[in-house]
C-alpha cells in the first residue's frame, strides 16, 4: 500500500458524501408530506388557500369553474389544448410560479396542482389588487372583474 492510497480513499469518501448532499432531489414545493396530506379534495384546496394566504373559498371557486370540483379530467372536466390538470393551468402559468407543467394532470398529483394553482392565484391577486379580478386573471391572464368568467366565479 502506498502513502497515496489512504489519501485517495479519504478523497473518494469525501466526494461520495458531497455527491449525496448536492444530488439530493429538490422537494416538490406545493405538495405536503404524505403523513400530513388532507384526505378529501376540498380539504386539499382549503389547505392550499391557507398556505398561500388566499381568502377562504377563492381557490375553490376557481376549481369549481375550471373542473367542476373534479380532481382528474373527465366528462365534467375537459382540459382545453395547452391546459393541464384540475385547475387547467397553462405551461406559462405553471412556469410563472415555478411548477413543473409535466406533473400537472398526473394521477395522484392533486395536492401539487392545488399548490401550483394557489401560488398562481396569489401572484395574480398581488398583480391585480383584488381577488375577483385575480380570479378573472387566472383564466384570462389579465386583470378583469368584468369578464364572464369572473362573474361566474363570483356566483360559485
Amino acid at each position: 500500500m502506498t502513502q497515496r492510497t489512504p489519501i485517495l480513499l479519504m478523497l473518494a469518501a469525501l466526494l461520495a458524501m458531497l455527491a449525496l448532499v448536492v444530488c439530493q432531489p429538490i422537494p416538490v414545493p406545493a405538495s405536503p408530506p404524505a403523513s400530513t396530506r388532507p384526505t378529501s379534495s376540498s380539504a386539499v384546496v382549503e389547505r392550499a388557500e391557507r398556505r398561500h394566504g388566499l381568502p377562504a373559498g377563492s381557490l375553490a371557486q376557481v376549481w369549481s369553474m375550471e373542473c367542476s370540483r373534479q380532481t382528474v379530467p373527465g366528462p365534467a372536466c375537459r382540459n382545453k389544448p395547452g391546459e393541464r390538470g384540475a385547475f387547467q393551468m397553462t405551461r406559462l402559468a405553471a412556469q410563472d410560479v415555478g411548477c413543473d407543467w409535466n406533473l400537472l394532470g398526473q394521477p395522484g398529483n392533486f395536492a401539487y396542482e392545488a399548490g401550483c394553482a394557489a401560488a398562481y392565484l396569489k401572484r395574480q391577486w398581488r398583480r391585480c389588487g383584488d381577488i375577483r379580478r385575480a380570479q378573472g386573471a387566472f383564466n384570462l391572464g389579465r386583470c378583469s372583474s368584468a369578464s364572464r368568467y369572473a362573474r361566474e366565479v363570483a356566483r360559485r
